[in-house]
């Protein structure tokens, strides 16, 4: 929802599957630095080809693949 600030309305991405893995860079080689559970509404920073990084809370951030995610809002 817009605050009325003129401030960027971010996107969310909902976790779709039962855990999904976070990794450091958009690449499924890549370490993984986090997981997450079906349900979970995070924040879109950005996308790279078939990868949406996002933001985990506390300043973590890591990449997870679009098949995750339901589509963002």
């Amino acid at each position: 929802a817009a605050s009325g600030s003129g401030e960027k309305v971010t996107k969310l991405v909902t976790v779709a599957v039962d855990v999904g893995r976070i990794r450091a860079l958009p690449d499924a080689s890549s370490p993984i630095k986090y997981k997450v559970v079906k349900g979970n509404r995070l924040p879109l920073l950005s996308t790279d080809g078939d990868w949406f990084q996002v933001f985990l809370g506390k300043g973590k951030t890591g990449w997870g693949h679009k098949s995750l995610f339901l589509p963002a809002e």
